[in-house]
């Protein structure tokens, strides 16, 4: 699923992107697109969207204006930065003269208002393309709250039941689950996790030697290997170099 959101505090320009967000997911990247998803999220102040995602709403791609009412779009995107890192974000103005201050929180492009239809279609194109390159999240519900983690920080998962753990170099997240299921969702992202044990699943890339009976990570933790996976584990493992 790719995640937009749309802020301008002019009501006309949000209904006119957020259209053409639509129109062009269908006619030109649909195919790529309807394989996981879209959603569009629109906002008419900043600070409405920063609201959000404190609240734990993530965003793939932002459309921002520079100049509004409630809080500039420069200062938005200052603060966008301090929550998330790797969002795209597309600035959508009329205003060259701020695009020294833009080069601070990194924009994915800058499109001219008046909106160019094709060159509209063409930046969506390349961030999509961007993205669906990197969808590197691995989406969870935790309680009422939507979670997600980077792939490639996942050193491997656990299952307890109907417990799963998450586990990060930083700590330990946890949501019910099934492991089987887990394994399946990223085989059809082609992340090729590791079953290792009907309780573990780990992540290859963070592994520091497989021996007989242990996978040890780069952590400093030590997993099992099941007797019946440890040739498959060995096999798996080699293929990834």
């Amino acid at each position: 699923m790719l995640k937009i959101a749309v802020c301008d505090d002019e009501p006309n320009i949000v209904s006119h992107v957020c259209k053409l967000i639509e129109q062009s997911a269908v006619n030109q990247n649909g195919g790529v697109i309807r394989e996981g998803g879209l959603h569009t999220d629109s906002y008419r102040n900043g600070n409405h969207l920063l609201q959000a995602m404190a609240d734990g709403v993530f965003y793939d791609l932002i459309y921002l204006d520079i100049e509004m009412k409630e809080i500039d779009g420069i200062n938005l995107a200052r603060k966008i930065r301090e929550q998330d890192e790797t969002v795209l974000l597309i600035y959508v103005s009329s205003h060259e003269k701020y695009m020294i201050d833009l080069f601070e929180v990194q924009p994915f492009r800058f499109i001219h208002k008046p909106i160019d239809r094709k060159n509209f279609d063409d930046i969506l194109a390349k961030a999509v393309t961007r993205l669906l390159g990197n969808q590197c999240y691995f989406s969870y519900e935790s309680g009422w709250n939507e979670c997600r983690v980077l792939i490639r920080d996942i050193l491997y998962f656990e299952s307890d039941r109907r417990k799963i753990f998450i586990v990060t170099e930083k700590g330990r997240e946890d949501f019910y689950g099934k492991l089987d299921e887990i394994e399946e969702r990223l085989r059809q992202m082609n992340k090729c996790f590791i079953r290792i044990h009907q309780s573990y699943l780990i992540n290859p890339e963070k592994v520091l030697k497989v021996g007989s009976g242990k996978v040890y990570l780069v952590n400093q933790a030590d997993l099992p290997i099941s007797k019946k996976r440890q040739k498959t584990v060995n096999e798996q493992y080699l293929k990834q170099y």
